[in-house]
């Protein structure tokens, strides 16, 4: 944004008798002092917006949700602290959080807005994102606060499209920008950047590109086999659609197997299934470690694994997808088995009792009543 803003954070604070800072948010205070007021945001001059006999020579390109993170401030003896903000390209309204404390546990927070903002000024709307060959509407907004009728130059351009338009901008005027996606070969990075823009007749402009991705038409299909290789072997490999053929050998199936677990092992999330597979990643590689003779050093975290979905368990037993979540019998089962195979290895769980107990009075349960 053109604008640049002066910002301080003011805290107003009663009865303050040390006058030195320190390395935090707020100043401290004297050890008699119980209250502290709420923060404040307090803003210096801004600098001026261009008027719309400024030329601007770029585009507005850079669109973000948040304009800046300050998490190391320190406030001067005054108890205040100031910084200098370039704000991102977004016509908005920006809200500033601030939050302080001391050594005391002292602790406020603030709020307050900024706006940014043109008296002239054009914006661009686009879906987030396109599929090969659709055909979408943008949409284009050309706004004049200046309170007269100003002839402006409308101009929308997306790949080999352009549209211009000359018209009386009195206030806002929205125009609709049809657009048909184009194919571009898949191994290059498929963004189309649109331009939408005004300019006056003095010179003045301002406009917005923005990126629409673009995502090939139909799904991607991966298809592929696994093999071992006994003794010397030929094979041919075919693929139904054209594309990439990636071929990846190792010298065993051990060394294959072991890369799978990694791969398990890293997954990012941990709903209680997933906590139970990487389990099992680990007590796999627990038992090829031992036929290969070597070390095991995950013991730790296998006990980790149980303590976490013990924790998880519900009252009667039984598992959900996520903790103390609603019973899952598919769930239950799952990790009940991945217990017991904790167990075949010296790793025992105080849940998996409970949880027999649960599945055996369910089944017991289900014969009786198929039997009526």
């Amino acid at each position: 944004m053109q604008s640049i803003q002066s910002v301080s954070i003011s805290s107003r604070l009663k009865g303050r008798k040390d006058k030195k800072y320190k390395p935090l948010y707020c100043p401290d205070f004297g050890a008699d002092e119980k209250s502290m007021e709420t923060y404040s945001w307090s803003f210096g001059d801004s600098v001026e917006l261009p008027s719309p006999n400024t030329v601007l020579p770029t585009l507005r390109t850079n669109f973000k949700d948040n304009a800046y993170w300050m998490p190391t401030l320190y406030t001067n003896e005054k108890g205040k602290v100031t910084f200098g903000v370039t704000y991102p390209d977004d016509i908005t309204t920006w809200k500033h959080y601030s939050a302080a404390f001391s050594d005391k546990k002292q602790t406020g927070l603030g709020l307050s807005n900024t706006k940014a903002y043109k008296k002239v000024a054009a914006e661009l709307a686009l879906p987030r994102f396109a599929i090969e060959g659709d055909q979408i509407i943008a949409i284009g907004k050309a706004m004049n606060y200046t309170g007269t009728n100003t002839p402006v130059a409308l101009t929308f351009t997306a790949d080999n499209y352009k549209f211009v338009k000359d018209t009386l901008l009195s206030n806002i005027i929205t125009q609709k920008l049809p657009l048909t996606i184009p194919t571009w070969q898949r191994n290059e990075k498929n963004v189309l950047k649109p331009i939408f823009s005004l300019q006056l007749p003095n010179g003045y402009q301002d406009g917005e590109q923005r990126e629409l991705p673009i995502y090939p038409a139909g799904v991607e299909r991966v298809k592929g086999f696994f093999t071992v290789l006994d003794n010397d072997t030929s094979f041919d490999i075919k693929t139904l659609l054209d594309g990439e053929v990636t071929v990846h050998a190792e010298n065993s199936s051990i060394d294959f197997l072991l890369q799978t677990l990694e791969d398990l092992k890293k997954y990012p999330y941990e709903c209680n299934e997933q906590l139970a597979s990487k389990m099992r990643a680990f007590l796999s590689q627990k038992k090829i470690n031992a036929a290969l003779n070597v070390p095991f050093e995950h013991d730790k975290t296998i006990k980790a694994f149980i303590k976490t979905l013990e924790k998880a368990q519900n009252t009667d037993g039984s598992w959900g997808w996520w903790p103390k979540a609603r019973t899952d019998y598919y769930m239950t089962a799952y990790i009940l088995q991945s217990l017991y195979l904790a167990e075949l290895q010296g790793f025992s769980s105080d849940a998996t009792a409970k949880a027999k107990t649960l599945l055996r009075n369910t089944v017991n349960y289900m014969h009786h009543a198929q039997a009526l």
